[in-house]
């Protein structure tokens, strides 16, 4: 605590951002700040001006550092990205938004595709969403399915190919076949602007369609389809994507409300676009904020790295960086932004009934959410302890190896922060040195390797790992540990095992092993890791022996190569559908003629006698 008060002294009075430590070098909490010095020394005032969450974190903090920058703008920006990449437990920490789904049209494709995406990018692309909480994205693309003829495959129609022909989808009207020059690049994009004006709210058009459907299905007497139709009616008629209280005009705004406990808080963003609501979805987030409109302001700024920003921002709390926020939103969106803070209006409607919803969220999921913490970051904690590791164990990554006879083997790499699976980080391998099924120096590969790649700094693995758990024994154990002591990490990485049968943890120094209790929180969270890693390498162990067979198989038939077999596989996903499909369905594929379609059928009906 001395160094604290001496480093507290030399403080500049400069925007900045600032990294919390404790006592194993952990990062815990990172946070910006217009006047440094004025910040950081609030953490450490009297317990009294503190809630209970902040007291708990600044009890851990036993050190610090900060990063000077030219403006708050800067510091906002780099507490952003420094917060994605430390993923510190005390902060407000959001995944790469893969529960948020869009859809995506590229209007610079000269025959553009309704395509769903869970990552956004800079390509000029349109993009709508996100859809969630009640709305599903695949609800949408079916119902623009069923009403606009557009293509679905992933033909490269920028070229032109001999003899391709009209898949069965063009005989069913479910697509204009674009492909073989049915309908022109302009005619086609008169489609897709009719589904942009409906992705931005206006459904009347669509809503006429499909009742007609219906009606039609009905009196043909096909009522599994008129009901089919009437189910998308319905979906676009339910209260989140109609028009939830008298706005104005079609506006595009997210909503967030706050509401908080004395650990745990839930945040609320509440999506309107075209002046519908569209998305409604709770985060419950542990935060160390020092107020209300700080906590939303730092939510904000992580919620809008993997999202859209819309023209318009409500909140409840003007925060205290407004101007910054704003100049950040309006960076990332290339257009302004406003950012709103209503007393009386419609957006005042909105916001409260988006911190009802925070608010029943937070009392009914409390206990869940509060078992969920004992589970992860409590689970890392107790772990630290109950094996005595030098580190606490806020990465942990886990291998496993997978091998029948022998052939295919493969490894997998999963990664844990904080308690919680990332599985944008999981790693595959294959086996490259060790021939036959030896699961010990394949184990010794695959660590090598790892640490390679952290030696080389190569960021594409992630960073440095706290632990490493090694699925096996003794054997398994020993053969890792031979591999981290010739590394420059042999200190800094800690190292253990587990055995199935037993669930014994066995650790590096220790003549023998280490039993927890099957209740023991730290016993569950490496029961986690190893059982995924398993689950990971297997899943890629069964898919190279389908690979292998499905080639080998396809192999066999006259005239199909490298390329045809990667169309077949494509479309049709699996060998036993291939053997199934008729020459229509093979007819008109990329690289298959009407000749080449005849000769797969007749090959596999032999095949069958």
């Amino acid at each position: 605590m001395n160094l604290i008060k001496e480093k507290l002294k030399n403080l500049p009075l400069k925007s900045g951002v600032y990294i919390m430590y404790d006592a194993s070098g952990t990062i815990i909490y990172i946070g910006k700040a217009r006047f440094l010095k004025n910040r950081v020394s609030q953490y450490f005032q009297s317990s009294k001006i503190h809630s209970l969450k902040v007291m708990k974190m600044v009890e851990k903090i036993a050190d610090f550092e900060y990063i000077i920058t030219d403006s708050e703008l800067d510091a906002l920006s780099l507490e952003s990205n420094l917060i994605k990449k430390h993923k510190p437990h005390y902060n407000i920490l959001l995944k790469d938004d893969k529960a948020l789904p869009y859809i995506k049209i590229n209007m610079n494709d000269k025959f553009p595709a309704v395509k769903i995406v869970r990552k956004l990018k800079s390509d000029g692309a349109k993009y709508f969403g996100p859809y969630f909480a009640g709305l599903s994205v695949k609800n949408i693309t079916d119902i623009i399915a069923e009403v606009f003829p557009l293509k679905t495959c992933n033909l490269d129609l920028s070229k032109q190919v001999k003899e391709r022909r009209e898949c069965l989808k063009y005989h069913l009207n479910k697509c204009t076949a674009p492909c073989t020059g049915r309908i022109s690049s302009a005619d086609y994009k008169k489609n897709i602007n009719k589904v942009i004006e409906f992705l931005s709210g206006k459904d009347t058009v669509v809503k006429r369609i499909l009742k007609d459907k219906m009606l039609n299905f009905s009196e043909s007497e096909q009522f599994e389809k008129a009901t089919e139709m009437r189910d998308k009616l319905q979906m676009l008629e339910q209260k989140r994507f109609k028009l939830l209280t008298n706005l104005t005009k079609k506006v595009d705004m997210d909503l967030f409300a706050y509401y908080t406990g004395s650990e745990q808080s839930v945040i609320c963003v509440l999506s309107v676009r075209g002046g519908k609501v569209v998305a409604c979805k709770n985060f419950d987030i542990i935060d160390l904020c020092l107020n209300p409109a700080e906590a939303v302001s730092a939510f904000i700024a992580q919620y809008y790295l993997n999202a859209i920003v819309p023209e318009n921002i409500v909140m409840q709390y003007s925060p205290d960086d407004y101007e910054t926020l704003k100049d950040f939103l309006s960076l990332k969106r290339g257009l302004s932004v406003t950012i709103t803070v209503p007393i009386k209006s419609t957006k005042k409607e909105l916001l409260d009934f988006a911190l009802k919803n925070a608010q029943e969220y937070f009392e009914k999921n409390l206990q869940i959410m509060q078992q969920q913490e004992a589970l992860t970051y409590g689970a890392v904690e107790s772990l630290k302890n109950d094996l005595h590791l030098n580190n606490l164990p806020v990465r942990i990554e886990g291998y496993d190896i997978s091998n029948i006879s022998g052939t295919n083997k493969v490894a997998s790499m999963v990664v844990f922060i904080n308690g919680k699976a990332d599985n944008s980080q999981y790693r595959r391998f294959k086996i490259n040195t060790v021939e036959g099924a030896n699961d010990f120096a394949s184990m010794a590969e695959v660590i090598k390797r790892r640490l390679k790649k952290l030696s080389e700094q190569d960021l594409s693995f992630g960073s440095k790992p706290s632990l490493i758990l090694v699925d096996g024994g003794k054997g398994q154990l020993s053969f890792a540990y031979n591999e981290l002591k010739k590394s420059e990490f042999d200190q800094s990485i800690d190292l253990v095992s587990l055995a199935k049968r037993e669930e014994e943890i066995y650790k590096v120094g220790n003549e023998l092993p280490i039993i927890l209790p099957h209740s023991s929180y730290s016993l569950r969270l490496l029961q986690r890791v190893r059982d995924e890693a398993h689950r990971f390498a297997i899943t890629y162990h069964r898919k190279l022996r389908s690979n292998n067979a499905f080639a080998s198989e396809l192999d066999k038939v006259p005239h199909i190569g490298a390329k045809r077999k990667k169309v077949l596989l494509e479309h049709f996903g699996s060998l036993s559908k291939i053997k199934q499909a008729t020459v229509i369905e093979l007819y008109g594929l990329e690289g298959i003629s009407k000749k080449l379609a005849t000769e797969i059928v007749a090959y596999f009906y032999q095949d069958k006698k």
